[in-house]
């Protein structure tokens, strides 16, 4: 677009606005652009950013333990599992029986409401599905601990014999989990987290408390059903309802005549794409 007729600083605000438009049509995850004044340089500096469109990433095990124990879904399960071992070791997915999880509060706080409420036969039902949801989570949780479900993605998904349709689709997930352990060994899915630093101290803090964390969203969690799990959606979607901001995966480049790095966001799409396909067999099996 000819900018050559307008006057300064309009010129460069019309430019940068034009940049943008093609920007955006070209280059995915395409977010933003400005211009960075230093004591000596004005630069161009862009922004690419994982859009997570406010999704929930939560990856139910529940439904992963009862396939173990089903005899026609076991072969399948046993792949699941170590697709599940690869994002609980090298991805490094927030797991809920942990303490320093996030999701782990949020049971432990709903346990305490029901301790606290009257007892009836609904608060029955209450206390057998937080219990369900502990120890299953255990169980689950120790078997991806062992690390023998992991060194064991690469066999199961080079000797898995495909006999349905159902079992196509957990081959292909635990494909594509395993191209990703094979290009990126060790990288977790927080790796381009963008933490916002300002110079005010006050701003800093006020802004961090109106920001949505990452791990607050991507979690192993227990099941996507009953009253547990509707109880838990609410608190969350309670929460997050109060946040301005997301902490998303984020890539700067700055165009200041040093070279550019080869960052790119293709890990961080490819994995949400893989816990949305996960998530979905483990809910429709």
């Amino acid at each position: 677009m000819p900018t050559h007729d307008y006057n300064f600083p309009y010129n460069v605000t019309l430019a940068l606005w034009d940049l943008q438009i093609q920007l955006k049509a070209k280059v995915r995850d395409w977010d933003n652009i400005g211009l960075i004044q230093t004591e000596n340089k004005i630069f161009i500096e862009t922004e690419e950013r994982c859009d997570t469109g406010r999704n929930l990433y939560y990856i139910p095990v529940v439904p992963l333990y009862r396939m173990l124990h089903h005899k026609s879904y076991k072969h399948a399960a046993h792949l699941l599992t170590s697709v599940c071992a690869y994002l609980y070791h090298v991805a490094d997915i927030p797991y809920y029986t942990q303490e320093d999880s996030y999701l782990y509060w949020q049971y432990e706080m709903l346990s305490d409401w029901v301790d606290e409420d009257e007892e009836s036969d609904i608060t029955e039902i209450y206390k057998r599905e937080l219990k369900q949801a502990k120890w299953i989570g255990e169980a689950i949780e120790q078997k991806l601990f062992n690390r023998a479900s992991l060194s064991q993605l690469r066999p199961r998904v080079e000797n898995f014999t495909v006999r349905n349709d159902f079992e196509r689709q957990c081959l292909d997930v635990a494909a594509e989990a395993l191209n990703l352990y094979t290009q990126y060994p060790t990288e977790c899915y927080c790796r381009n987290v963008r933490h916002t630093v300002t110079t005010d101290e006050d701003e800093d803090n006020e802004e961090a408390e109106n920001t949505l964390s990452i791990d607050k969203y991507v979690s192993f969690f227990a099941d996507g059903s009953g009253w547990l799990y509707d109880s838990l959606m609410e608190m969350v979607n309670n929460e997050f309802n109060e946040y301005g901001y997301t902490e998303e995966p984020v890539i700067c480049k700055q165009f200041n005549g040093n070279k550019l790095p080869d960052d790119t966001l293709e890990f961080e799409n490819r994995l949400f794409n893989l816990i949305d396909d996960l998530t979905y067999i483990l809910y429709h099996y």
